[in-house]
């Protein structure tokens, strides 16, 4: 048994189709090496176990001086290629010494963001690297399949070490029965509206969330649910049903495909620093909200003149819309003000100060206790903007909400210290007394 640099034990990994969750159906996604110019292999290092280091030290002495200690094995690749790139864009080792001979990571990419749940291994591709494609229904790339996978996984032992995911809801027993059953219904909907794919993702939530996830409130008519969700983020962002009908059919095609690997990013956890606060009170609801944040964007994206949308599109989008998603995956959900945080000012936004103040007095625990609204409602009362002057408040707001609020309507538990508690009881009492002027002079003494 190995361990990593901070201690942790590893142990041997099960490398059978009931320890492995791939988060893409079997074969839809599509690759071409030589046509990316094989852009993996250019400057980027890779983790190698025992024996692909003995395989590459025998045919390159030198490697040793580039070996390094990363939660294992690792060599440091340079810039412009690694050292096993020939000129015509292949893998030296694959063509004199065969396949199995590819270190580790280069046997799986792009298929090598690995993280486990309890035994079980969440296998995603790399979020922006390979220009993965969505191919047609009717079509499988033999590089993707579970199977193929599987074996390349296979070849050897798995020694890197893993990060370790919990999910948000539920067990972890229940959350992977629930998102193998997602990727196969991402192949039955490929080519439906995306709103009837959300309301197959309630009725599965259903199934296996309902205790920890959804009230008797949400009733079970799935199909208007997912159509009132739509109807939510649509009329919070100011996109337009008939615009976003415009959008080209593969945009569909293409979240729904996708569906699988973007739930994984938000469905499992990683507990740490690193990971917002605000993360926290996003349910597997609010994962929904997100996704048709994602469909809207994209679409967006389409209409704006992306002519050819891919996986790269919709993980920039991901990427660099983070704050604003989460924003939108907290749409359903009645929020406050978390415990002992300052309420940041308006800042560089005069001209959206005053709907911003009523919104963080919305979000004051006295008022959401007495009369809870969700953050959609709070949002509609003073969101009055169009066109880029709505997105310009939203962005701000998200920026300034995020990982400052909370479910818990109480104002949740308090770590901050007792400085940024005290702050936080003024600006509390002056968004209360409902004084700009107040408000205005306490933020800024803040």
């Amino acid at each position: 048994m190995r361990t990593s640099e901070s201690g942790e034990a590893r142990t041997p990994y099960r490398l059978t189709p009931e320890h492995v969750y791939f988060t893409f159906a079997s074969g839809r996604l599509s690759y071409d090496c030589a046509s990316c110019g094989s852009t993996c292999c250019r400057g980027h290092g890779y983790a190698v176990n025992s024996q692909d280091a003995l395989v590459q030290l025998t045919r390159r002495p030198h490697l040793r001086f580039f070996l390094a200690e990363r939660d294992g094995l690792v060599v440091q690749n340079c810039a412009p290629a690694c050292f096993f790139l020939a000129n015509d864009g292949r893998c030296s080792l694959q063509v004199e010494q065969g396949y199995a001979a590819k270190p580790e990571t280069c046997r799986l990419f792009p298929f090598i963001d690995i993280r486990r749940v309890g035994q079980v291994l969440i296998v995603a591709p790399h979020g922006d690297m390979c220009p993965l494609e969505v191919i047609g229904e009717t079509e499988a790339s033999g590089t993707s399949t579970h199977a193929y996978l599987l074996d390349a996984m296979s070849m050897q032992r798995i020694e890197r070490f893993l990060p370790e995911v919990a999910p948000i809801a539920g067990t972890a027993e229940s959350v992977i029965a629930l998102e193998r059953e997602i990727v196969a219904a991402s192949e039955r909907y490929l080519t439906l509206p995306y709103s009837e794919f959300v309301g197959e993702q309630l009725r599965l939530t259903r199934k296996y969330l309902q205790s920890e996830t959804m009230t008797e409130s949400w009733g079970s008519d799935s199909a208007l649910r997912s159509k009132r969700m739509l109807a939510q983020v649509l009329d919070t962002i100011g996109f337009a049903v008939e615009e976003l009908e415009q959008a080209d059919r593969s945009v569909g095609v293409l979240i729904a495909a996708l569906t699988p690997f973007l739930r994984s990013r938000m469905m499992f956890r990683r507990d740490g620093a690193e990971h917002s606060d605000c993360t926290r009170d996003i349910d597997a609801v609010g994962v929904i909200f997100a996704l048709l944040g994602v469909f809207a964007l994209t679409s967006a994206a389409n209409l704006a003149g992306m002519q050819r949308v891919t996986f790269q599109t919709v993980a920039r989008i991901w990427k660099e819309n983070h704050e604003l998603l989460t924003l939108i995956s907290l749409l359903g959900t009645p929020l406050v003000w978390r415990r002992g945080e300052e309420v940041a000012p308006a800042g560089s936004y005069p001209e959206f100060e005053a709907a911003y103040f009523e919104v963080a007095r919305a979000l004051t625990s006295s008022r959401q206790q007495s009369a809870p609204r969700t953050l959609y409602e709070i949002i509609a009362s003073q969101n009055s903007w169009h066109g880029a002057q709505r997105m310009r408040f939203l962005r701000m707001l998200a920026t300034r909400l995020h990982g400052r609020v909370t479910s818990s309507l109480d104002g949740g538990p308090s770590s901050a210290s007792m400085r940024k508690r005290v702050l936080s009881q003024f600006q509390q009492l002056a968004l209360s007394s409902g004084d700009d002027k107040l408000l205005r002079a306490v933020l800024r003494s803040s």
